[in-house]
């Protein structure tokens, strides 16, 4: 019977009270929902192109045991220890000050910069990055 009960609630709060006639995607998304390109555009945008094609954490061998390609980075990236700095996560949800990659990535941060031998990113992608991770670095 409590599963049952379960069910019923999860039903209800998926269709909602009174119902405003909105559809769920035309409400403003709630705190820590993912913004709007979410973590697909940042693979697609910035860590495949800048960090995995370029050959240097994707292929056979990822530079650092870290593959950055299309369907991996999350799982890389999210609640794992760097290899470099193993106290230090990668990605620390919700908190982009704690997280080791950008601190790679940001001039002033450890060195070298991320990605060697490449132009650095821009601030622009920078604050996509730690936006994503201050929302909570969902997928």
């Amino acid at each position: 019977m409590g599963r049952r009960w379960l069910l019923l609630a999860a039903a209800v709060a998926l269709w909602g009270c009174g119902g405003s006639g909105e559809s769920p995607s035309a409400a403003a998304p709630g705190p820590g929902a993912p913004s709007v390109g979410g973590f697909a555009a940042i693979e697609a945008e910035i860590l495949v192109p800048r960090c995995s094609a370029v050959g240097c954490h994707g292929g056979a061998r990822p530079a650092g045991q870290l593959d950055l390609s299309a369907g991996r980075s999350h799982g890389e990236l999210v609640g794992v220890a760097s290899a470099r700095r193993p106290e230090r996560l990668l990605v620390a949800p919700g908190n982009p000050d704690g997280s080791y990659l950008l601190e790679r990535l940001a001039p002033g941060g450890d060195t070298p910069l991320m990605p060697l031998g490449a132009p650095r990113l821009s601030e622009e992608e920078l604050e996509r990055l730690r936006e994503w991770i201050r929302e909570g670095a969902h997928p």
